[in-house]
């Protein structure tokens, strides 16, 4: 137990985690909070059963009263384990001390407050500051129900306002980085991201492969956008908070839906099932309706996009007119007009033109980086660092997006030719963890083509139906 014992600390409970698995649930008290759930009751109880649990989730709860916040289910449950470790550990005299000369970034100062008087508390007695700073920044990190402010945010303002206006920029969405609210909660996100980086706080979810598995367009922008975030941060960002930045941005979008119309004659069960497939092709959308063409009013309408599959007599930009079908053609051809009139043009083909498409046959995702690189160098697409810098780029934040697909990329201003290029692999391997990947996106682009770049994910989703119409 020498050394760094806030790490080893963190170590103990990781460890803890992954021995334990009951199918059988203890009953909770009463008086435990129901943001812990049996299972986490049982194996706390299980581990930790000779302290008062019960005791220490009141005084953490005090603390949270203090703070005038609310922790999420998962925070509150690692904050009760974290401070059972604690008491642990200061009843055995294990203090921290040893900080391995790290600059410690400070904590506000009503974080530092609770923090000690949290420590009073569990060990009867006053503590250390270091002892007390690294229970603040764990307290600081921990997730909140509602945003929260903080003074520490602010300095990442420029570097958010910059991230969500290029990813906005690729998904016609200007308005990204003008609502105040995303940006404030994305400046937060990246103070938390800097505090964990800074006291080696290890804190995870493993909520990006749900978020990859059902937003993996949306998340492969948001990663291939990601030198922005690092160019003005300095920081490493994982795949889990990639996943929650870009929930972030997919909530926000949701609410601030631009409305539309559906004008149809066809009879209502007609109408309401083409509206299904319109509302399922466009999501940026909010559809408010479907509306017969004889009941319908311009007037009302005036802000709204107009969709119709009869000829109206009214003359307006916001109509759009596609046949009585609705059919997949129509809906591509509304696609296209539409990201036409957003101004979005993406001249992600341009990339494309080397026809750099084939298979590989690989063992392993090392193997197939470099058997496709080596491809690329013959081809004088690639030099021969090209592929020491696919891997440090997976070492920093693995490039899987979900549904067995990966964009390996480098963005870099001696790119040597600018391409992309896609590979299907014969077999599954293993890309990540435990996520596989069949499809490579392999990506070369200077700083003002990463645009096009990331616009090519939006736009080719035939990609995801794994049809093959990219090799065509």
């Amino acid at each position: 137990m020498k050394g760094n014992e806030f790490d080893v600390r963190q170590a103990m409970i990781s460890h803890y985690n992954s021995l334990w698995w009951y199918k059988r649930y203890d009953e909770k008290p009463d008086a435990v909070d129901p943001r812990i759930s049996r299972r986490a009751w049982t194996y706390m109880n299980e581990m930790y059963g000779d302290l008062d649990l019960v005791n220490l989730q009141r005084q953490l709860l005090l603390a949270e009263q203090e703070l005038g916040l609310t922790w999420t289910d998962i925070a509150f449950s690692r904050l009760l384990e974290y401070l059972v470790i604690t008491k642990r550990r200061i009843q055995k005299n294990w203090m921290i001390e040893n900080v391995q000369n790290r600059m410690l970034l400070p904590v506000e100062d009503a974080y530092i407050q609770a923090a000690g008087r949290l420590l009073w508390q569990v060990a009867g007695k006053d503590q250390a500051a270091q002892e007390i700073q690294y229970l603040a920044a764990r307290i600081y990190v921990a997730g909140t129900v509602w945003l929260r402010e903080s003074e520490n945010s602010e300095r990442f303002r420029l570097c958010a306002v910059r991230y969500l206006g290029q990813i906005g920029e690729v998904l016609s969405r200007r308005d990204l980085s003008e609502d105040e609210g995303l940006v404030q909660k994305l400046c937060e996100m990246l103070s938390v991201i800097q505090y964990k980086e800074n006291y080696h706080i290890a804190d995870w979810t493993d909520s990006n492969r749900e978020v990859k598995k059902n937003m993996s367009v949306l998340y492969g922008i948001c990663l291939l956008q990601t030198h922005v975030l690092e160019e003005g941060t300095g920081l490493t960002f994982s795949q889990d908070d990639l996943a929650q930045i870009a929930v972030c941005i997919k909530n926000y979008m949701q609410k601030s839906r631009k409305e539309a119309v559906f004008v149809t004659a066809a009879d209502t069960e007609s109408a309401d099932y083409q509206l299904e497939k319109l509302k399922k092709r466009f999501p940026e959308l909010h559809f408010t309706g479907a509306v017969h063409y004889q009941k319908f009013q311009s007037e009302s309408c005036r802000d709204r996009l107009i969709i119709s599959s009869v000829d109206l007599k009214q003359k307006d930009a916001n109509i759009y007119k596609i046949t009585k079908h609705v059919n997949n053609e129509d809906l591509a051809k509304l696609e296209e007009e539409l990201k036409r009139n957003q101004g979005n043009s993406r001249n992600w083909r341009e990339l494309l033109t080397g026809n750099l498409a084939w298979e590989v046959n690989a063992k392993d995702k090392a193997d197939a980086i470099s058997q496709i690189c080596s491809v690329l160098m013959e081809k004088g697409y690639a030099s021969a660092d090209f592929e020491e810098k696919l891997l440090q780029r997976e070492a920093l934040t693995p490039t899987s997006i979900g549904n067995r697909t990966a964009v390996p990329h480098v963005f870099d201003e001696h790119v040597r030719k600018e391409f992309i290029a896609v590979i299907r692999l014969r077999h599954r391997i293993l890309w990540d963890g435990k996520e596989q990947a069949d499809l490579l996106l392999v990506m070369a682009a200077r700083p003002g083509r990463i645009l096009d770049a990331s616009g090519f994910l939006l736009d080719c989703k035939e990609l995801y139906s794994r049809d093959g119409k990219i090799f065509k």
